[in-house]
């Protein structure tokens, strides 16, 4: 993998899918975290998305996929939590509901 400088980054637009796989490539996410968040999504997609994204549009939930259990909440910490106090082994996965991804990293380099 070739990494380009902090500095001619900072003149380029990254995508939010562009750093993600850059995340990916460099923390070496396992295989295990992958299965979750592919499962939970498909969760999502096909149980959730039309019922939560009515009513619920910019709040984030927690999808712990082993059990289907979901943990709606204000705040991404709060469904973390939620699920972990349900399921504190299990890893979820959290989606901020309606927006493609549950964290926006923005602003301008200094």
């Amino acid at each position: 993998m070739r990494l380009r400088s902090v500095s001619a980054m900072a003149t380029q637009p990254v995508s939010v899918q562009c750093l993600w796989t850059l995340v990916e490539e460099v923390t070496m996410v396992t295989a295990e975290t992958r299965s979750v968040a592919e499962r939970a999504k498909d969760i999502y997609d096909k149980r959730l998305r039309a019922a939560l994204e009515a009513d619920h549009r910019g709040r984030f939930v927690a999808i712990e996929p082993e059990s289907g259990d979901h943990f709606l909440a204000d705040t991404l910490d709060e469904a973390v939590r939620a699920a972990r106090a349900k399921h504190p082994s299990r890893l979820s996965h959290v989606v901020r509901i309606g927006f493609p991804a549950a964290l926006h990293l923005g602003g301008a380099w200094s």
